[in-house]
């Protein structure tokens, strides 16, 4: 499992492509590089670079971690400074708040066992 990771792709720039590879890029990276991380640290950025997206240098991915549960909230910037890490932090916040209160984290967990028993199966 990816451990409760939801990216979502916002752009304003018709020239960006967002392919596959990139998102499976970015949820190799969290479970690979980010599994260990401290657990106070909930809103940071990492540079990764993003073939589909640039192939001339390494974009700026915020990731905000839920201090509910495992789900982290990640997004794909063109630059970073702390008023974007300041502003994307809160509007995770008030997701995350949205979806505990609405118990729709437990869902979101409960569909994701689902989505990965089912596929096990096939394997």
């Amino acid at each position: 499992m990816m451990n409760h990771t939801v990216i979502s792709i916002f752009k304003n720039n018709p020239d960006i492509a967002v392919t596959p590879v990139d998102i499976n890029i970015l949820h190799s990276y969290t479970k690979t590089n980010l599994k260990d991380r401290n657990i106070n640290d909930v809103s940071f950025f990492k540079e990764i670079c993003l073939p589909g997206m640039t192939e001339d240098f390494k974009l700026p991915v915020l990731y905000n971690y839920s201090d509910k549960s495992d789900l982290k909230i990640v997004y794909v910037c063109e630059e970073q400074s702390e008023k974007i890490k300041v502003k994307l932090t809160d509007l995770s916040n008030r997701i995350f708040a949205d979806l505990f209160h609405d118990k729709l984290i437990s869902f979101l967990e409960h569909s994701e066992l689902i989505m990965f028993e089912t596929i096990s199966k096939y394997i």
